[in-house]
């Protein structure tokens, strides 16, 4: 069975090649949010992950990526997404909770200033 699995197609997520994979995560469609987290907190790629933050909307698993991650540019992006979801969400609630995820102290900053 196991060389069977090997002659089906993977998807691109899946692919051994990290520009592959980012690749697949740009095309997939907004509503593969679980996928998303999944990728953001467990692929082996910096560069997978920061492209899965990039798309992800779950505010509890960006404020992990964003204090847990092993790489410092994705902790970064982590924290940006979440400013970005506290600043324009259309839903008031995640626009909340987001900002109430926010550990950054200049981010935090910016928020009061920006927000409405």
């Amino acid at each position: 069975m196991a060389l069977l699995d090997r002659l089906r197609p993977q998807p691109g997520w899946k692919h051994p090649d990290p520009s592959s994979r980012v690749s697949a995560v740009e095309s997939l469609p907004a509503t593969e949010q679980s996928l998303f987290a999944t990728l953001a907190r467990d692929d082996e790629s910096p560069r997978v992950r920061r492209a899965a933050v990039a798309r992800l909307e779950d505010v509890e698993v960006l404020a992990g990526v964003a204090a847990r991650d092993a790489d410092g540019q994705t902790r970064h992006d982590a924290s940006a997404r979440l400013l970005s979801l506290a600043l324009e969400h259309a839903a008031p609630e995640r626009r909340q909770a987001a900002a109430a995820a926010i550990a950054d102290e200049r981010q935090l900053v910016q928020l009061a200033r920006s927000a409405s």
